[in-house]
Protein backbone atom coordinates (compact mmCIF):
# COMPACT_ATOMS: atom_id res chain seq x y z
CA UNK A 1 0.00 0.00 0.00
CA UNK A 2 1.77 3.58 -1.27
CA UNK A 3 0.73 6.29 1.58
CA UNK A 4 0.64 10.22 0.01
CA UNK A 5 0.94 12.70 2.15
CA UNK A 6 -0.30 15.90 0.95
CA UNK A 7 1.92 18.94 3.16
CA UNK A 8 1.84 22.28 3.32
CA UNK A 9 2.98 25.11 5.98
CA UNK A 10 1.89 28.22 7.28
CA UNK A 11 4.90 30.48 9.23
CA UNK A 12 2.68 33.20 11.38
CA UNK A 13 4.80 35.74 13.25
CA UNK A 14 3.74 38.28 16.00
CA UNK A 15 6.04 41.53 15.94
CA UNK A 16 6.69 43.56 18.17
CA UNK A 17 6.29 46.89 16.20
CA UNK A 18 8.68 48.81 18.71
CA UNK A 19 11.80 46.76 17.77
CA UNK A 20 14.07 47.71 15.24
CA UNK A 21 15.37 44.10 14.29
CA UNK A 22 12.43 42.19 13.49
CA UNK A 23 13.11 38.73 12.18
CA UNK A 24 11.38 37.95 8.79
CA UNK A 25 9.60 35.43 7.81
CA UNK A 26 11.22 34.79 4.37
CA UNK A 27 14.56 34.00 6.00
CA UNK A 28 13.01 30.90 7.50
CA UNK A 29 13.54 28.10 5.16
CA UNK A 30 11.54 25.20 6.11
CA UNK A 31 11.89 21.65 5.02
CA UNK A 32 9.71 18.47 5.20
CA UNK A 33 11.52 14.97 4.75
CA UNK A 34 9.73 11.79 5.03
CA UNK A 35 12.45 9.75 6.64
CA UNK A 36 10.15 6.20 6.66
CA UNK A 37 6.75 4.96 5.81
CA UNK A 38 5.19 2.22 7.55
CA UNK A 39 7.49 3.10 11.25
CA UNK A 40 8.30 0.51 13.49
CA UNK A 41 5.40 -1.86 11.06
CA UNK A 42 2.50 0.42 11.67
CA UNK A 43 0.70 2.56 9.97
CA UNK A 44 2.51 5.92 10.89
CA UNK A 45 6.05 7.34 9.22
CA UNK A 46 8.67 9.30 10.78
CA UNK A 47 9.66 12.58 9.17
CA UNK A 48 11.57 15.44 9.88
CA UNK A 49 11.05 19.34 10.01
CA UNK A 50 14.49 21.01 9.47
CA UNK A 51 14.43 25.09 9.95
CA UNK A 52 17.28 27.15 8.85
CA UNK A 53 17.59 31.00 9.41
CA UNK A 54 19.15 32.67 6.86
CA UNK A 55 19.38 35.63 8.43
CA UNK A 56 22.44 36.55 9.80
CA UNK A 57 21.78 39.30 12.31
CA UNK A 58 18.56 38.25 13.54
CA UNK A 59 17.42 34.74 15.45
CA UNK A 60 14.19 33.25 15.42
CA UNK A 61 12.38 34.42 18.05
CA UNK A 62 12.09 32.71 21.27
CA UNK A 63 8.15 33.49 21.30
CA UNK A 64 5.66 34.59 19.19
CA UNK A 65 5.30 32.44 16.22
CA UNK A 66 3.85 29.03 14.94
CA UNK A 67 4.20 26.97 12.05
CA UNK A 68 0.69 25.13 10.59
CA UNK A 69 1.12 22.32 8.85
CA UNK A 70 -1.04 19.09 7.66
CA UNK A 71 -0.31 15.68 8.18
CA UNK A 72 -2.64 13.05 6.69
CA UNK A 73 -1.71 10.92 9.95
CA UNK A 74 -2.36 11.30 13.45
CA UNK A 75 0.84 12.49 15.29
CA UNK A 76 2.08 10.14 17.86
CA UNK A 77 4.17 12.28 20.05
CA UNK A 78 2.92 15.69 21.02
CA UNK A 79 6.53 16.70 22.22
CA UNK A 80 9.03 16.68 19.54
CA UNK A 81 12.25 18.07 21.35
CA UNK A 82 13.69 21.39 21.48
CA UNK A 83 11.40 22.63 23.11
CA UNK A 84 8.48 22.05 20.94
CA UNK A 85 5.14 20.73 20.67
CA UNK A 86 2.75 19.56 18.17
CA UNK A 87 -0.79 20.07 18.61
CA UNK A 88 -3.81 19.19 16.71
CA UNK A 89 -5.91 22.22 15.44
CA UNK A 90 -8.82 20.31 13.19
CA UNK A 91 -9.02 17.61 11.17
CA UNK A 92 -5.05 17.15 9.54
CA UNK A 93 -4.30 20.50 10.28
CA UNK A 94 -1.72 20.80 12.91
CA UNK A 95 0.60 23.44 14.32
CA UNK A 96 4.17 23.73 16.16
Amino acid sequence: MKFVTIFSLFLVFSANAQKKDVFMPENLKIDWQLVTNNYKGKEQYLATFTLTNTDKKNALPASGWTIYYNANRDVVKKDIGYGLETFRVHGDLFYL
